[in-house]
Order: C-alpha cells, then sequence, then structure tokens
C-alpha cells in the first residue's frame, strides 16, 4: 500500500544551452550560439496498484521561449535528481518509482 496515492512537485532552473551542440561555438560552427533562460519543471506523481509503483509524469515549461515544450528539455538530469531527493525525503525509495 503506498503512504500517498499522489504527489506533485515543481521546481525552476536557470539554464545555458550551447546550440546546436555543446562545443560549436570553439569549433567554430556558423550559427552556434548559447541559449540562455528559466526553465519550471513540473511532476505528477500517483501510485499505479497494478505496477505497485509511482508513475512520474513530468512537463516543463521554457519560459526563455528557446525550446519547445516536446523530448528533452533543459535542466532535465537536475530535475530527475531533484524528483529523486524529494520522493525520499517523503520515505519513497527509487525502485518504487517508473518513469
Amino acid at each position: 500500500m503506498p503512504q500517498q496515492e499522489y504527489y506533485t512537485y515543481s521546481n525552476t532552473y536557470e539554464y545555458e544551452e550551447e546550440v546546436p551542440y555543446v562545443g560549436a561555438i570553439s569549433d567554430k560552427v556558423e550559427g552556434a550560439t548559447t541559449l540562455s533562460g528559466d526553465v519550471t519543471w513540473s511532476a505528477d506523481i500517483s501510485w499505479n496498484e497494478t505496477l505497485g509503483q509511482y508513475e512520474v509524469f513530468m512537463t516543463w515549461t521554457d519560459h526563455g521561449n528557446h525550446f519547445s515544450d516536446i523530448g528533452e528539455g533543459p535542466k532535465e538530469e537536475d530535475f530527475l535528481d531533484d524528483v529523486y531527493s524529494y520522493l525520499e525525503s517523503q520515505g519513497i525509495d527509487s525502485e518504487q518509482v517508473t518513469y
């Protein structure tokens, strides 16, 4: 039985992303630049009785309007680390979580 059926978590991060890839500016790629702004990540975390695990559904919004909200977003790994830390603070082990 889960400790709680549903959790929600969000955080805003500053980012700087070199495009089209890291190192493009030093490689002198035409049009290469660094994009910066803020991105807000949110997670809805709900208990799935069938799986016996919490499922995490993540969304993000780029406030700098450099990236769409589809696919990988800036600071995603940082957010995942923070979600795990948050859930651990709630007494939920990472083995109880699926994405």
